[in-house]
């Protein structure tokens, strides 16, 4: 879980220059000014499936235990899921081969949708270019792994979400995006995550095995083994990236 010492790392919003993209348009444009996009026969490659009708109520009792105080939640208390444009559901987002492998990985070990699949990924690399490549894609993604194994609606206690945000010592970002509805969308979580792990960064010294012990709230904690289990996991990300070799249209 997310580190719950609001004085460990109190900025949980990406820091200035972090701001950007918000939707998956916006995220896939960013992405594929950075890398070629991929070809459209690595586009039929990966499925991403019909969308699922998301259940509100269901999402409402996940969250029952991470409730804020008033001031912190928004009056409407439907939890629905963000609804993916028209046009995201018309054809699939164009990927770069990396991210296409780790789309397909996320997808068999996690039994996530391709599709959120994709969007994760995408979001990742676009918020580790925002952060001058301080955070690397695979770190965020290794850090969502295991948080939350990429699932956009956990909850633990009073921590929400793909990276496990801690809602109370956060309450002031977590109702600008929304309010406990909000973390359950998959970029706003990513970005505020990400940016709660740049500011463990910049407190470690960009030490990253000591970053991710603040996130975890372990700084103290010689037995933890949550930043080697965060690091395993990205040495696995980053061997994907570096394995997957274009395809050629034929």
């Amino acid at each position: 879980m997310q580190n719950t010492a609001p004085d460990i790392c109190a900025v949980s919003d990406p820091s200035p220059g972090m701001s950007g993209p918000t939707t998956i348009f916006d995220f896939a444009q960013e992405a594929g000014r950075a890398r070629t996009a991929s070809t459209a026969g690595q586009a039929e490659d990966v499925d991403l499936g019909d969308d699922d009708a998301s259940d509100a109520d269901d999402a409402s009792d996940a969250l029952a235990e991470a409730s804020l105080p008033a001031d912190a939640v928004p009056a409407t208390r439907t939890l629905p899921t963000p609804a993916i444009p028209v046009a995201a559901r018309a054809s699939a987002p164009e990927l770069a081969p990396d991210q296409q492998g780790l789309v397909k990985y996320i997808v068999s070990r996690f039994n996530v949708k391709a599709r959120d699949a994709a969007t994760m990924v995408q979001h990742s690399y676009a918020l580790s270019a925002q952060t001058g490549g301080r955070i690397t894609a695979s770190l965020i993604l290794a850090v969502t792994a295991v948080e939350s194994s990429f699932n956009p609606r956990a909850t633990n206690g009073k921590a929400v979400g793909l990276m496990q945000v801690y809602a109370p010592a956060h309450s002031d970002k977590v109702r600008a995006v929304g309010g406990l509805t909000g973390l359950l969308d998959i970029g706003k979580n990513l970005k505020i995550g990400t940016g709660i792990l740049l500011d463990c960064m910049r407190a470690a010294n960009f030490n990253v095995r000591g970053a991710l012990a603040r996130y975890n709230g372990a700084v103290s904690d010689a037995t933890s083994t949550y930043p080697d289990k965060v690091l395993l996991e990205k040495v696995k990300l980053e061997h994907i990236q570096t394995s997957v070799q274009p395809i050629n249209p034929t």
